[in-house]
C-alpha cells in the first residue's frame, strides 16, 4: 500500500457483517449486523454502520493500544448484495456522460437495481467494433447517503467508495505480484459461490460469478479469460477445493502468503485491508461528481496562479540578468574607450601621412624631366656660348 492509502482506514460493508482495517499492518475487526425483532435488514445496517464509525472516530480503529482518535478519512468496500459489478459495452464517453447512461438504463444493466443508483465506472479500452468495454458498479443511493450521514456524523470523512472486487484485485497483486504482468484470475471463495476476477497488467478487466462447487464452470471461466495462473482467497476448506480443481486443469495456481492468512480467509476482511489502495471503479454520486469537478477546477486556477507567478518571476531573473550583462559591458567599453579614442587619433595622423606621400608621389610623377631639357639646350648651343642664369617657371625655361 502506499503511503497515503495507509492514513485511510479500510472499511468492508457487507449485508450481514462490516469488517474494519486501519492500514497494511493493523488487524482488522468484525461487526455483525444483527436486525431487531420486525426490523428491516438496512435499518441494522445503517445503525450498525453508524456504530462501527462512531467507534472509528472515538478509538483509531477500534485498538486500545492506538490511543487518541486519529481516524479521519475512510475507504469504504461493498460487498454484494450492497453492490453489483459488470462488464457492459458502451460507446466511448466522458465519465460524467457514462454515469448519466448507466443511471438512466440501471434496471437494464443490473439485476438487482431498483430506485436512484450511485454510478462508478472504469474504461477499460476500446473494442475493435469502436464501443468500449467499461467496467460498471452500482449502488442504492440511499445507502451511499446514509453511511455519507453517518460519516459525517462521527466527524470521519468518505476518501472512496469502492466494489468489494476493487479491493480484492489490489490484494491480489499485493499477494501475488507476478499478476502485475498479463492476465491472471484471482477467485475469491465465498459459503455460496465464487468471484471469478479477471486481470490484466493487475487492472481488473471482468467479474464472473459461479456456483461453490461447478467446477466445470470454473474452469471453463478462467479458461475463457486466457488466465494461465489464478490464485484463491476464502475459507481453507473452499479454497483447497478450488486450488486442486485449477491445478487439475493444468492452471497454474497461487496459495495465499503468510502474511495474508488470516485476512485471506475472509473476504470481508480482506476487502477492508485493501479498500483504500483499491483502483476502481469507484461509485460517486452526482454531488460527488460536482465537488469534484469543482475542486479540479479549483486545482487548475491554482496552477495556472502558479504558473503565472513562476513566469513572473522568470522574467523577473531574467530581466536582472540582462541588465548585469549589459551592465558588464558598459564596464568593459569604458575600460577600452581610453585606447579606442587614441587608437583613432593615431589613425587619422596615419591617414595624413598617407595623403602628403600620395601626393609628393603625385607631383613627382607629373613633374618635367628638366635634365633631358637642359641637355638638349646644352647641345643646341654653340660651344663658344655660355649660360650666366636658367630660369623655370610653369613649363617654361629662361636662360641668360
Amino acid at each position: 500500500m502506499s503511503r497515503q492509502s495507509r492514513s485511510v482506514t479500510g472499511v468492508a460493508l457487507g449485508a450481514r457483517e462490516v469488517c474494519t482495517a486501519g492500514g497494511a499492518q493493523a488487524s482488522v475487526q468484525a461487526h455483525a449486523v444483527v436486525a431487531e425483532q420486525g426490523e428491516d435488514q438496512s435499518v441494522a445496517l445503517g445503525r450498525a454502520v453508524g456504530a462501527v464509525f462512531a467507534g472509528l472516530a472515538g478509538t483509531g480503529a477500534g485498538d486500545a493500544r492506538s490511543g487518541p482518535a486519529s481516524v479521519s478519512r475512510v475507504a469504504v468496500a461493498l460487498l454484494s448484495p450492497l453492490t453489483e459489478l459488470r462488464a457492459l459495452h458502451l460507446p466511448p464517453l466522458d465519465d460524467r456522460a457514462r454515469a448519466r447512461l448507466i443511471g438512466r438504463n440501471a434496471n437494464r444493466y443490473f439485476v438487482g437495481a431498483r430506485g436512484p443508483q450511485v454510478i462508478g465506472s472504469l474504461d477499460i479500452g476500446a473494442n475493435g467494433d469502436g464501443a468500449h468495454t467499461v467496467l460498471a458498479a452500482v449502488a442504492a443511493e440511499p445507502l451511499i447517503t446514509t453511511l455519507e450521514t453517518n460519516a459525517a456524523a462521527a466527524g470521519l470523512t468518505i476518501a472512496s467508495f469502492v466494489p468489494a472486487e476493487a479491493a480484492w484485485t489490489a490484494a491480489a497483486v499485493a499477494a501475488w505480484p507476478a499478476f502485475a504482468r498479463g492476465i491472471a484470475a484471482c477467485v475469491v471463495a465465498h459459503e455460496d459461490r465464487l468471484d471469478v476476477l479477471t486481470m490484466r497488467d493487475g487492472a481488473l478487466v471482468g467479474v464472473r460469478r459461479v456456483r461453490s462447487g461447478d467446477n466445470r464452470d470454473l474452469i471453463r471461466v478462467v479458461g475463457d479469460a486466457g488466465a494461465r495462473d489464478a490464485g484463491v482467497f476464502g475459507a481453507a476448506a473452499a479454497a483447497n477445493a478450488t486450488l486442486a480443481a485449477l491445478s487439475a486443469a493444468g492452471i497454474r495456481t497461487q496459495r495465499v502468503p503468510a502474511g495474508f492468512a488470516g485476512d485471506g480467509l475472509n473476504p470481508a476482511a480482506l476487502a477492508a485491508r485493501f479498500a483504500p489502495s483499491a483502483a476502481g471503479p469507484r461509485l460517486m454520486s452526482e454531488r460527488a461528481r460536482d465537488d469534484v469537478a469543482r475542486a479540479e477546477v479549483r486545482g487548475a486556477w491554482r496552477m495556472a496562479g502558479l504558473a503565472a507567478a513562476v513566469m513572473l518571476v522568470a522574467a523577473a531573473v531574467h530581466f536582472v540578468g540582462e541588465r548585469r550583462e549589459l551592465d558588464d559591458v558598459r564596464a568593459a567599453r569604458a575600460a577600452v574607450r581610453a585606447r579606442v579614442e587614441s587608437t583613432l587619433a593615431d589613425r587619422v595622423d596615419v591617414e595624413a601621412v598617407y595623403r602628403q606621400v600620395a601626393e609628393l608621389a603625385r607631383q613627382r610623377r607629373d613633374a618635367p624631366r628638366w635634365s633631358l631639357v637642359l641637355a638638349s639646350l646644352t647641345d643646341a648651343l654653340p660651344d663658344a656660348a655660355w649660360a650666366t642664369a636658367v630660369r623655370v617657371r610653369g613649363d617654361s625655361v629662361f636662360m641668360d
